[in-house]
């Protein structure tokens, strides 16, 4: 797979064998600057890969007052 960020959090990416490994692709946060340095980075994922992205709004989502 190939991701790029823009001040995302980083995702996760387990194996089938059960190890896990941060994916994440340096770059600028996106809206701040006119032409922001986004860069690629390149992770293998072979079947039975499973992988964790999460969004700012899943960050800062607020809990209903009771």
């Amino acid at each position: 797979m190939r991701i790029s960020a823009a001040g995302h959090p980083p995702g996760l990416l387990r194996t089938p064998g059960g190890r896990v490994e941060v994916v994440q692709a340096p770059g600028m946060v996106l809206g701040l600057f006119d032409h922001p340095d986004l860069a690629e980075r390149r992770y293998d994922m072979a079947p039975g890969c499973a992988l964790v992205l999460v969004t700012d709004g899943v960050l800062e989502a607020r809990r209903g007052t009771d």
